[in-house]
């Protein structure tokens, strides 16, 4: 909480500052913000990963995740070929809805593949 509450002070101090220096503070901002969401993430994802018992190497769901993230790689490599397509074909702000669309499509089909081998395995 510590390090939000630094990020948006920094980010408050760098609306007041001339150019060189306001550059510095919202990278730090940026750091002081990213962080501590990245590890609280991580943490999250941990603990569902224990309580849907994928960190056991035996069970059901951590043999469905590995198989559907194997089977996203291929998802990855194609929408990659045309994420690649589009960026270099759309001028303006479209190729950052292309990029926003490519992460979003890459976290729906491994979703969709986890819960179809999660089904199949189960029976």
């Amino acid at each position: 909480m510590a390090c939000v509450v630094l990020a948006a002070a920094l980010l408050v101090a760098s609306r007041f500052t001339q150019p060189p220096v306001n550059e510095y503070l919202l990278m730090g901002a940026v750091a002081f913000s990213t962080i501590p969401v990245g590890l609280a993430i991580n943490t999250w994802a941990r603990r569902q990963r224990t309580v849907r018992r994928e960190d056991s190497p035996d069970s059901v769901e951590h043999r469905a995740a590995h198989q559907a993230r194997s089977q996203t790689f291929g998802d990855a490599l194609v929408l990659g070929a045309l994420l690649l397509l589009g960026l270099s074909l759309a001028p303006g702000p479209v190729p950052a809805l292309w990029a926003l669309g490519f992460m979003l499509a890459l976290v729906a089909a491994f979703w969709l593949r986890y819960l179809v081998t999660l089904r199949s395995m189960r029976g």
